[in-house]
């Protein structure tokens, strides 16, 4: 259940880039004006956070829609109440043997299957992505596993009651508010600790005779 709100909350990303932002990746995956053709043009902060948001999100979705990824929750084992992070497989990677390509992004604001979310949206998805390696790799016939190893916490909503004072000689009521807090994923906790967990129980499980480490 997870997983398929994952595949909601990035579906229809490119759509999503159409109508709100009135942009669309063209055939070399340049962002263009959908009307115009013109390169990006930056209008203020805030609307550019907004759009690398959904820019990250057409990534995403284009690793499921294109490259046939498989969406994997970290921890594996994680409970429904428990903050996870996704990272992305191909969907042989516990029966082929040939080779393993493990793809670990920078550090920063970039999550899987992107170099820089700025080349993206100022250049192309050619160069800010990593999507030329898995060309290479489906053409090679090998497995991937891309990795999130800077998404290390969540934000978590939850539910307080607390007393709100009264008139004097009055029964204190008692009110409830929703309260934000930030608790770690485990497992990923750091950008190294997710590497370790991923390699543990995901990429050692690949049969694969070579591995390939593109980062």
């Amino acid at each position: 259940a997870r997983i398929e709100f994952h595949r909601r909350a990035t579906a229809m990303a490119e759509e999503r880039l159409r109508v709100e932002f009135g942009y669309v990746y063209d055939a070399e995956g340049r962002l263009r004006d959908a009307s115009s053709g013109d390169a990006f043009r930056f209008v203020d902060q805030a609307h550019y956070e907004r759009l690398g948001d959904v820019v990250l999100d057409v990534v995403l979705e284009r690793l499921v829609t294109r490259y046939d990824a498989v969406v994997e929750s970290c921890p594996l084992d994680a409970s429904p109440e428990e903050p996870v992070s996704h990272i992305y497989r191909s969907p042989d990677l516990f029966e082929n043997a040939d080779t393993m390509m493990v793809v670990i992004q920078g550090s920063g604001a970039v999550r899987p299957g992107q170099w820089a979310r700025s080349v993206c949206i100022n250049d192309s998805l050619t160069n800010g992505t990593i999507f030329p390696y898995l060309d290479r790799a489906l053409e090679r016939s090998w497995s991937f596993v891309v990795l999130n190893p800077n998404e290390n916490d969540a934000v978590l909503e939850e539910e307080e009651e607390e007393e709100e004072e009264e008139e004097e000689g009055a029964s204190p009521r008692r009110a409830r508010r929703r309260a934000r807090r930030r608790v770690a994923i485990r497992g990923s906790e750091r950008t190294e600790k997710h590497v370790d967990y991923v390699w543990e129980h995901v990429c050692m499980r690949s049969p694969a005779r070579d591995v390939v480490v593109v980062a």
